[in-house]
């Protein structure tokens, strides 16, 4: 049985929270939503706390939206029956009220531009030229200013954007293993929690075979994905076995067609659109963190999108499979008829780790209803499935480099 590791401990943020008026602000720690708004119950005596996002008037009600949200972020703490303005709205209120001739200047500015309008569009040039100078610039020596905030041992952006993509994908198995090993099954079948055990103990060879991902953010990453136009935390196993786990799934034409990169060589993201979408409606839904400090931040409220469900679909289809597989004598493969060894572990690793089920969004096209009329593609698998050839070659590999 392979072996699986602890949870590395959630980092402690620091956050700022208002209220509706903006005429109190307190700044907090927390370490998720959840102790988030607790807090803001506390300071500002609201029973039914909701948390808003003050640029933009967001709804911040998930988790892991919340976890990739920067440092200092402003939120707006309200009851469910108040009405929550953005930091724009409230300005503007404040300028209107006041009569002021501001309220003109977009109407100045659109009469400057129209009657300078071929020394605006040189200005323009010089600018865009001067923005793609910064962003083809890769070391700190040569943008300190973008790699503020970041820690030391970081010598180039795509080194940050590598572990940033590192840190969404562990994400997920955390997300998974903690799913897993609170449900009823795990807690009271012992055949269901060592089956359960060894899943997660192969998805983290997985993971860690592909460097967690880390491909996915790095604009010098050769392989890109087909939308694309042109010291980590492992559980204590040894740098030389990672080494090699990693050569080992290089070579492996499986997990080559998995490890992509989503920008292409400049740095350019695209919004691969809602999850019922082939592609994305908006035009506009583009970004380059390479290319400024603020558009690296903007980047973080970007999401990867499950198209197939980890809570809703694709962990209970895994439960669901590996009860049958424990509990039922002669369960059978769908496929073949035949006695059930195993369940199809390179599929559900497939929906929860992969782009194969992962698009890139933008935070308006991130749907987090349900996604109806998907359906987890996991099963059981017996002696004859090709799937289960797969998984027993590349585990004795693994099992190779474990005996090194």
């Amino acid at each position: 049985m392979l072996s699986f590791f602890k949870r590395k401990e959630v980092e402690r943020k620091g956050y700022k929270l208002s209220n509706v008026s903006r005429s109190r602000k307190v700044g907090v720690v927390a370490s998720s939503l959840k102790e988030l708004l607790k807090k803001g119950r506390e300071k500002f005596q609201i029973d039914d706390c909701r948390c808003y996002l003050a640029q933009d008037g967001t709804l911040v009600d998930d988790e892991m939206y919340f976890r990739n949200l920067p440092e200092q972020t402003l939120f707006v703490v309200a009851g469910s029956d108040e009405v929550v303005k953005t930091d724009f709205e409230l300005l503007y209120d404040v300028i209107r009220s006041r009569n002021s001739s501001l309220l003109k200047v977009g109407e100045i500015v659109k009469n400057f531009i129209c009657s300078n309008k071929d020394s605006f569009l040189n200005s323009l040039k010089v600018l865009e030229e001067k923005e793609n100078e910064k962003t083809e610039k890769s070391l700190r020596e040569e943008d300190g200013e973008w790699f503020s905030g970041q820690e030391s041992r970081f010598a180039s952006k795509e080194e940050v954007m590598a572990r940033r993509a590192q840190d969404r994908v562990r994400g997920y198995f955390y997300k998974a293993k903690d799913e897993i090993t609170r449900c009823q099954l795990y807690r009271q079948s012992l055949p269901a929690k060592l089956k359960l055990d060894e899943i997660l103990g192969v998805f983290q060879y997985f993971l860690i075979g592909c460097d967690h991902f880390s491909c996915l953010f790095d604009r010098k990453y050769p392989r890109k994905h087909h939308s694309v136009e042109e010291d980590s935390p492992d559980g204590g196993i040894p740098k030389k076995r990672m080494r090699l786990l990693r050569n080992l799934f290089e070579e492996e034409e499986f997990f080559k067609d998995l490890c992509v990169s989503l920008c292409n060589s400049h740095g350019d993201f695209r919004c691969q659109g809602v999850w019922s979408d082939v592609t994305c409606q908006y035009p506009g839904h583009t970004i380059n963190p390479y290319s400024t400090r603020e558009n690296f931040l903007l980047f973080q409220v970007w999401n990867l999108d499950h198209q197939i469900e980890i809570s809703r679909t694709v962990i209970p289809s895994l439960l669901q499979t590996v009860e049958l597989l424990t509990t039922e004598n002669r369960v059978k493969c769908k496929v073949h008829q035949s006695r059930g060894i195993n369940i199809d572990i390179i599929t559900y690793f497939l929906e929860l780790f992969t782009m194969d089920n992962l698009k890139l969004v933008h935070i308006v096209c991130h749907d987090k209803g349900a996604h109806h009329g998907l359906q987890s593609k996991g099963r059981v698998l017996c002696a004859k499935c090709t799937e289960q050839d797969a998984l027993d070659k590349i585990m004795r590999k693994i099992q190779q480099t474990s005996s090194i």
